[in-house]
């Protein structure tokens, strides 16, 4: 298996995200990359998930950054495989 980060971050309570963070997302998520296993973002707000789906695409890294709206689902990414 491959080692690497899995990153989980909960953004339910973020109601937006300013365009310099989208873009320090996607230089981060770009950079990181070969360092990823995997990215499970919670989003709770409609422009939180553009920003994080702009900065997934821009990177590169939808094989890698999943988006959830759902807290369950999120919940099941924090389980032990």
């Amino acid at each position: 298996p491959k080692l690497g980060l899995h990153l989980l971050l909960d953004l339910r309570d973020a109601r937006g995200a300013a365009r310099h963070v989208a873009d320090a997302w996607t230089h981060w998520f770009a950079t990181h990359r070969r360092s990823l296993t995997a990215v499970d973002v919670l989003v709770g707000s409609g422009s939180v998930h553009t920003a994080v789906a702009f900065a997934q695409h821009s990177s590169g890294t939808h094989d890698l950054v999943r988006i959830h709206r759902d807290p369950t689902r999120f919940d099941q990414a924090l389980a032990p495989s």
